[in-house]
């Protein structure tokens, strides 16, 4: 078996085993099956903070089941394979956005972000969704960069790193410009460091 095949087993048996019972009631259990979420329409401001417009999205296969934090990395490393379609990157923008929705915690702005900015370069989407994308991983990232400045991510091995800076390089990335106080500079050892003056 492929590696990739396990991996999609082993996120469609995590996403199983959470499943809880349907919108509107019952008792029936019925799988959800991440390979063929809609793409995001991103109305009223969805996956970008304070916006929990993302809870209402009929689309969002989150609104119905709770996903862990195993879970939630295990749809991303799913969505972030060389060659996945846009559905799963859709999957991973809603599983985030829906936390982020939530929890309100700069990591799941900047996971939004990321699943934003991989389906701007999408190469299936059209270019006007991809524009659409584009604009609104910036207006992600940017809200790192307003709202969670202290944010940090951390290695497998459980180091910390700021977000901060990262975010703040997507967005020229991405061809936009950090709103705000934010500057590139240079450390007292010659290293380019993201500071806000």
């Amino acid at each position: 078996m492929s590696t990739s095949i396990f991996k999609s087993l082993c996120v469609l048996a995590l996403l199983l085993a959470s499943c809880g019972s349907p919108k509107g009631g019952g008792d029936k259990l019925e799988p959800l099956s991440l390979e063929n979420t809609a793409l995001p329409a991103l109305e009223d401001g969805a996956g970008v903070y304070p916006s929990t417009s993302i809870l209402k999205d009929d689309q969002n296969p989150f609104t119905r089941l709770a996903v862990s934090p195993a879970q939630r990395w295990s749809i991303t490393g799913w969505a972030m394979e060389a060659g996945a379609p846009a559905a799963r990157l859709a999957a991973m923008f809603y599983a985030w956005a829906t936390e982020l929705a939530i929890a309100r915690s700069g990591e799941s702005q900047f996971q939004t972000a990321m699943a934003l900015r991989a389906l701007s370069a999408h190469e299936s989407l059209s270019e006007e969704q991809r524009t659409l994308y584009r604009n609104a991983a910036i207006q992600a990232y940017q809200s790192m960069l307003d709202n969670f400045k202290d944010s940090v991510g951390y290695t497998a091995e459980g180091y910390s790193y700021r977000l901060v800076p990262l975010a703040f390089y997507a967005i020229r990335d991405l061809g936009g410009t950090p709103q705000g106080r934010w500057v590139e500079t240079v450390d007292p050892y010659g290293n380019k460091i993201v500071v806000e003056i």
